[in-house]
Order: structure tokens, then sequence, then C-alpha cells
């Protein structure tokens, strides 16, 4: 996808969309409540067409449309095991960018999963005194789910605990071929001091890197409204 450099003055930059032709692919019966791939009501409404509508920051443009032809290609990038890390400060559409891309999965037949990190160590800490059952199934679908987003990584619990989980987890999912998207406020040096250096680099060795560097999109509610 051609980006361009025309020094934009506004966020209104539209993404180039292209049309690949691929064979037929094998679907599996998509579910309609999206919470099912772990997507809340407040990102159901979340696509790339919304995106689209509402621009890209240009500083950030070259990251958005590579994140867009990430999904484009979703298909192939599931198949050979790729994924995607998106680096920078909060605010800037990581997260957004990371759930269309899981939802371009899903139209397309694959049981795909989002999760934040601070939910996936709360809920593993809960199940660990619980059912084994139920602990092998949560960890069974993360393990396994052909397309995982994990959001805000780097802000679970610090603990020795946590960060074996985090290397057992990526680990198995690289040596199993399954690609995983990770959203971060951490810089590399900081997820390298963080976790297990050979973790990151096993990632970026399976994974595309994508770095933001905009300012907070997010605004307050508006004070005549109260």
């Amino acid at each position: 996808m051609s980006t361009g450099r025309k020094n934009p003055t506004t966020c209104k930059e539209a993404f180039k969309f292209i049309t690949p032709v691929y064979d037929d692919p094998i679907v599996v019966e998509r579910k309609p409540d999206l919470s099912h791939y772990g997507i809340k009501d407040g990102y159901a409404h979340m696509t790339f067409d919304k995106l689209k509508a509402w621009g890209a920051p240009p500083i950030d443009r070259d990251a958005y449309n590579n994140a867009f032809k990430y999904g484009v290609h979703v298909r192939e990038h599931i198949a050979a095991g790729r994924g995607l890390i998106l680096l920078g400060p909060v605010g800037t559409g990581k997260t957004s960018l990371a759930i269309s891309i899981l939802r371009k999965a899903i139209d397309q037949g694959y049981n795909g999963y989002f999760i934040s990190m601070v939910s996936l160590f709360d809920t593993m800490l809960t199940l660990i005194d619980g059912s084994a059952e139920h602990r092998l199934r949560f960890e069974n679908r993360i393990k396994n789910s052909p397309l995982l987003v994990l959001d805000d990584f780097g802000a679970e619990y610090d603990n020795k605990l946590v960060v074996q989980k985090v290397n057992a987890i990526i680990s198995d999912r690289v040596e199993s071929r399954r690609p995983t998207i990770l959203t971060t406020n951490l810089s590399v040096g900081q997820l390298q001091a963080r976790y297990d250096a050979r973790i990151y680099d096993r990632l970026k060795a399976t994974s595309f890197v994508l770095k933001f560097e905009g300012q907070s999109k997010r605004e307050a509610p508006n004070i005549s409204e109260i």
C-alpha cells in the first residue's frame, strides 16, 4: 500500500483500500455476539471503516496504513504465524486498530480472541483455586486461538507467577506458529527489562513492529452535559 508523503494538515487522512483475491476460506460459524471473541460493548462498533471515517493522525499515518494492510492480508499472516506488535503512548489508537484487525479475521471465519493483560491474569488467578477443567479450557483458548490479541501488554501484575505465565503463553504460541497481536505503552527496552529478553526477540522474529508517536486522542466529556 502506498502511503505517500504529502505533508497533511488534518487528521482526515484516508486509508487507501486494496482488494486482494484469495480462494474461498474455510468458514466456521460466526457468533453474532462479539463478546464471544472478547470484544466488549465499548469496542463492538470498531472497524476499519469507522477508523477511516475518523482519519489517521498525520504523525502515525504510516503505522495506521500498515495496520490496515496487515488486516487486509490477515488470512496469510495467520497461516504463516506472523503477528503484530503495536508500540506507543496511550490513546493513539492501538487497541482500536488491533480490534479492527481481529474483526477482519472473525469475518473470514477465524475464532480469534481479545483480552487485556489485566483481565487475563485476573482470570488466571481466580481459576487457580477453581475447577481444573475451567482453568484448562481457558488456558487452551489463550494458547490455541488462531489469532490472539493481548491488549496493554506490560500492565499486568508484577510478580514471578505472572512473568512465568506470560513467557509460557508467548513461547507456546511462537512455537505453534499461532500469531499474537500485542498492544503496549512500554518501549522496547522496558519490555526487555520486564520479561525474559528472549521472549521479545522471539516475538520480534515472528511479528511486524509498528511504532506510534502521536498524542492521546481521548477527550473528556463536554462539561455542559453534566
